[in-house]
């Protein structure tokens, strides 16, 4: 086994390097003085960067081809652990002890301390031939297998599943084991596993385990069983099925906690969101769209408010459709601005913007499966904030397209109410909250996808209790136009429930319903 203490170490100018034993005199030349410029080595590319590290490609000698992960110098807690102990020596540590436990890791060749202003810490591995994430290769490979390349993946979760119990059993937490963070060399389902991305590992238990992590990612590209196969892999032989369940139950928790992590990233500069602050506010955005379109959609919105031309006029709300001009063709938005009284104010403190809030249920509908028009951009000013969404193309109010849908075909209406009543219960079981969701505040696009409106309100609480969810059902029916006759809207209910609904609990939706001034088909 490899030990850091077997590295050669050189001082340079800029940084102090340890070096492979069998590299070191092919290397030391190259990066010795190299640690702020090693993206600009001859062949050097940058394929990722962040706010605390970048990923860079360059070929190293001998003909094959490597990684340098720069760490860059950070502020606060971090640049205090980074003087305890860089974050490139850490994982050149965290590579080498998974080595030795028999875990699949890129190797190690070099390391760094560094001493400039920007780049803290230096990890140059070789690259891996032929090797892809295992994410690509199970979506690549489909959900529904058979025969051998059933086998093949059977035996792949359990391999997976074995590598957590072996990091357990090495004292060892990778902290991020994910289906992105391993490859699989070549890249088939029977292909050898590497893990990657180790600059979170740390010595020790903790919790949730890496098995929990490993089996979450797994839930959105493999069945059920074959998560459950990873799982008992992961797990002690002699493990009861009351420990599998309680598993079960963190993996649900794990699901939990990451939709919220990622929810949050749209209210941080990073990687996907960029925030930036002027005179005329704050600006949150993707960072595909540049800030000059949102600013631009702001004073289009303006000059709209000035004309009287807009789509919808509210003494608290204006709602604008405006063309921005984008790579190609100039595609249509909508500017939703909410208007803050001196009251409104006070509360955003505590509870944010309207805006604000639509901005992040936004996302965090996307994050949990569930279609709403794309938020490009939120502005926060003093006395109103906006927020900029794309116009979902060829889109119709629910209630249009379930009037047409029932004037047609029996099957066709079957199979739209089929579609509306799961996309209600997935709705309802992510724990997403809704107050209006009446058929106004759902769209239906050119594919028979359902989108969802007005998120201004909406709350993720985890779980909907029987009132909120009954609310939501008399929300629609109500909305729903008499064409929709009472035997559709019991078959829809029956889908809803998945058969096991109650009379009672449809009495109480009927009244609810006759309480929002709409008479149910066939009621007294």
């Amino acid at each position: 086994m490899t030990r850091i203490s077997d590295y050669r170490r050189v001082e340079g100018a800029a940084a102090t390097w340890w070096f492979a034993p069998d590299r070191a005199a092919a290397l030391a030349p190259l990066f010795s003085d190299a640690v702020e410029r090693i993206a600009g080595l001859p062949g050097a590319a940058i394929l990722r960067e962040n706010r605390s590290r970048r990923l860079v490609s360059l070929p190293l000698p001998g003909g094959v081809g490597g990684f340098a992960k720069l760490f860059l110098r950070n502020e606060g807690v971090q640049r205090l652990l980074d003087q305890l102990r860089s974050r490139a020596v850490r994982e050149a540590s965290a590579l080498l002890a998974a080595e030795g436990a028999g875990v699949g890791v890129p190797r190690p060749v070099a390391f760094a301390v560094g001493y400039g202003s920007e780049v803290q810490g230096v990890l140059v591995t070789e690259a891996l031939p032929d090797a892809q994430p295992l994410q690509q290769v199970l979506e690549r490979s489909g959900r529904l297998l058979r025969g051998e390349a059933f086998r093949a993946r059977r035996d792949l979760v359990r391999r997976l599943g074995d590598l957590a119990a072996r990091l357990e059993e090495a004292g060892w937490r990778h902290r991020d084991l994910h289906t992105g963070n391993i490859l699989l060399s070549p890249p088939t389902l029977d292909g050898r596993i590497y893990v990657i991305d180790w600059q979170r590992a740390r010595r020790g238990g903790g919790f949730p385990p890496d098995l929990i992590d490993l089996v979450y990612s797994l839930s959105r590209t493999v069945p059920v069983t074959d998560q459950m196969a990873a799982l008992r892999a992961g797990l002690p032989r002699c493990a009861s099925k009351g420990l599998r369940r309680e598993a079960c139950g963190w993996v649900r928790w794990r699901k939990t906690r990451h939709v919220e992590s990622r929810t949050a990233r749209c209210l941080r500069d990073g990687t996907e969101f960029a925030v930036e602050a002027d005179e005329g506010g704050v600006v949150y955005r993707q960072r595909t769209v540049p800030v000059e379109w949102i600013r631009e959609a702001v004073r289009e919105h303006d000059q709209a408010v000035a004309r009287g031309t807009l789509a919808k006029s509210l003494p608290r709300r204006r709602l604008s459709r405006l063309q921005l001009p984008g790579p190609g063709a100039p595609f249509p938005v909508y500017v939703k601005e909410y208007l803050h009284g001196p009251l409104r104010r006070l509360a955003n403190l505590v509870c944010g913007s309207p805006a604000r809030r639509a901005w992040v249920a936004a996302h965090g509908m996307r994050w949990r499966g569930i279609r709403t028009p794309e938020a490009l951009g939120l502005v926060e000013e003093g006395r109103r904030s906006l927020i900029v969404t794309r116009e979902v193309p060829s889109a119709r109010p629910l209630a249009e397209a379930a009037c047409e849908a029932a004037v047609g075909p029996r099957k066709v209406m079957r199979a739209f109410l089929e579609r509306l009543a799961r996309w209600v219960r997935r709705i309802h079981e992510e724990g997403i909250w809704h107050p209006d969701l009446k058929a106004n505040n759902v769209l239906v696009d050119a594919s028979g996808e359902f989108h969802l409106l007005d998120l201004d309100r909406t709350r993720f609480v985890g779980y909907l209790t029987r009132a909120r969810r009954e609310k939501n059902l008399a929300q629609l029916c109500a909305a729903v136009p008499r064409p929709v006759s009472r035997a559709d809207r019991l078959r829809f209910w029956r889908v809803y429930s998945r058969g096991r609904g109650t009379k009672d609990a449809v009495r109480r939706v009927v009244r609810a319903a006759i309480r929002r001034r709409h008479v149910w088909p066939g009621a007294t």
